[in-house]
């Protein structure tokens, strides 16, 4: 039995980092794919993480509103694999992704899925075989062994390949729920609103900086008081944390007492 195709947008953390893939949470996700399945490459903002993010379809894009980063990369992940530590799977390229679910939905047999155009690149699937039961020592009336029973197995091998090295990676079809998904912040209007104001010169992202930056900073800070807040009053509200430059912030409060 094939199961229905569960896609999870994810969003590199660091653009230096080709493997920094993290799931966006479940909320986000399906936002994103809803908006995916009406117009895969639409060019209309969609905000993500309580309006903190915008994420353009069409660039696969996504940047942030209230404070100045490089723009980060989205993938729709739907094929995923692991290179050893199979904690850890990171999303194929939509493309190739693409590929695998298309023979996927084909298949009847055992077969290898070129992804490389000179076939060095490939996922080998084999289709799972029925298990049989134990036989049971009980036995009938007629002191005959009663028939054994064969249920198919739902786990599909499923591997990449290169023929030119021995080694494997694990593959994986859709993304599992993760334990944290219904957790931590949920899409709703916010109740209180903290500014974390730094200065100037300031790196607000460093992936080289041995210390937490500003936006990492106020990331788990609203993350602390989110998950303390929803065990505590349920999902009805939310405290926004937001980072802010001095000269930003300075200039925001001219325009307030000039009103």
């Amino acid at each position: 039995m094939k199961l229905a195709l569960q896609s999870r947008w994810m969003i590199l953390s660091n653009p230096r980092d080709e493997l920094s893939w993290e799931p966006l949470n479940i909320y986000d996700s399906d936002k994103l794919e809803a908006a995916y399945l009406t117009d895969p490459l639409s060019e209309i903002p969609i905000t993500i993480q309580n309006g903190r993010v915008e994420v353009t379809l069409s660039m696969r894009e996504a940047s942030t509103i209230y404070w100045e980063t490089n723009n980060r990369r989205v993938i729709r992940g739907t094929w995923f694999y692991s290179e050893g530590d199979k904690s850890k799977f990171y999303p194929y390229p939509e493309i190739e992704a693409d590929l695998l679910e298309g023979w996927f939905q084909t298949i009847d047999t055992d077969v290898e899925i070129p992804l490389s155009e000179d076939g060095n690149r490939y996922v080998s699937i084999k289709i799972p075989q029925p298990e049989k039961e134990k036989e049971k020592s009980t036995t009938d009336k007629n002191n005959e062994v009663p028939p054994v029973d064969s249920t198919p197995s739902t786990a599909w091998l499923m591997k990449e390949h290169s023929r030119n090295s021995k080694k494997t990676k694990v593959v994986m079809r859709s993304f599992p729920y993760l334990k944290n998904d219904f957790e931590g912040e949920h899409e709703c209007p916010a109740s209180h609103l903290i500014i974390l104001v730094h200065g100037i010169g300031e790196a607000r992202w460093s992936p080289d900086a041995m210390t937490l930056n500003t936006v990492e900073n106020a990331n788990n800070l609203r993350n602390d008081l989110n998950t303390a807040r929803i065990q505590q009053f349920g999902s009805k509200e939310r405290v926004e944390v937001l980072t802010v430059s001095f000269v930003l912030f300075a200039e925001l409060l001219t325009r307030v007492f000039c009103l």
